[in-house]
């Protein structure tokens, strides 16, 4: 999207670049530090503003300083600033009042508020046009949180004019003024929906907004085969193994004693391409899938009763908090123990 980035006046990276903490020798460090120079790049030559927020902690970290510190190493001069705290501002040569609310700020989202009122306040302003958030609405999540990790969607669309920005959940919707850009990318199971960013317009009659697709997503795709044969889910797989040209992420779902998982390796051989990982359930599991805070799920309640499951499992944990490669590597080791 080299020619989209021409037409635009203002890039907003509403939080969550990093998905863990990484070292120096971790070679995604230089992937990422390569995407923000490559977007530095391109905001230079075509003079548009660009906004940076910090995202969830545990993902973010402190690392997301590193836009600034490799804006300043670049001495690039177009108009950028990182926030990692609440703040408004208000953008001279868009004529734009921004606010920024970064993610777990405070103990609760009350306090939060708050203190978005407070500064507000001491701007000397009542509306903003746009605000870029990082956290969670109600009307975005369908899972049991604690009510203090929830923001008040009344509340700030009376403060906002044209849109609210808001990262975190990973699948882009569209609820009033609310647009989830959605990640870029898939990086777990679980995340089958399209990924990629949005554009919009805004201070005309009827400001309007596009979601963008990443055709080019990386494919984590989960087939359930359940009460089939060894012939009919090995077709199953195979079947859709069979279209995928790039490597992909493929979660085969089944009932725990189903005979497909203990001859996974010989699947596994067939298509070394591809990562595809066994994920045994049983009929509990199936048709009693628990809501639950997924910080306060714990292990115990998922104890597994076979080596397949317990690779299932490690696979599954691993990914969300450390991303699909680093999961399949652990496997690949546990599988050596076992």
């Amino acid at each position: 999207h080299s020619g989209l980035i021409s037409r635009i006046k203002i890039l907003f990276i509403a939080g969550d670049t990093y998905d863990h903490l990484l070292t120096h020798d971790d070679p995604n460090t230089l992937l990422i530090d390569n995407l923000i120079v490559t977007l530095f790049k391109q905001c230079e030559r075509h003079g548009v503003v660009m906004r940076a927020l910090r995202g969830t902690p545990s993902h973010d970290h402190q690392q997301t300083k590193r836009f600034e510190h490799l804006y300043k190493i670049g001495k690039f001069t177009f108009d950028f600033a990182y926030f990692d705290e609440v703040d408004v501002e208000h953008i001279e040569s868009l004529d734009t009042s921004v606010l920024y609310v970064p993610d777990e700020y405070t103990a609760t989202t009350q306090i939060t508020q708050d203190i978005v009122k407070a500064r507000m306040l001491a701007k000397g302003v009542e509306r903003v046009d746009i605000a870029c958030m990082h956290g969670m609405f109600p009307h975005q999540i369908d899972f049991k949180v604690k009510p203090t990790s929830v923001h008040d969607h009344e509340f700030y669309t009376s403060i906002v004019r044209y849109w609210i920005l808001i990262g975190h959940i990973h699948k882009h919707s569209a609820y009033e003024k609310t647009l989830v850009p959605s990640s870029h990318d898939r990086l777990r199971m679980n995340e089958e929906d399209p990924k990629g960013f949005v554009v919009f317009t805004y201070k005309n009659e009827k400001p309007r907004f596009w979601f963008i697709e990443n055709k080019l997503a990386h494919v984590h795709k989960t087939l359930q085969v359940y009460g089939t044969t060894v012939e009919e889910a090995t077709k199953v797989v195979s079947d859709f193994l069979a279209n995928q040209t790039e490597r992909c992420f493929v979660r085969v779902e089944a009932e725990t004693e189903h005979p497909l998982f203990s001859l996974f390796k010989d699947l596994s051989q067939k298509w070394p391409l591809h990562s595809i990982v066994p994920f045994p359930k049983s009929p509990k599991d199936k048709e009693e899938e628990l809501e639950v805070d997924e910080e306060d799920e714990k292990w115990e309640d998922q104890i597994p009763d076979t080596p397949e499951r317990l690779k299932s499992l490690v696979f599954e944990r691993l990914s969300e908090k450390h991303g699909t490669e680093q999961a399949e590597r652990s496997v690949k080791l546990l599988e050596s123990c076992l």
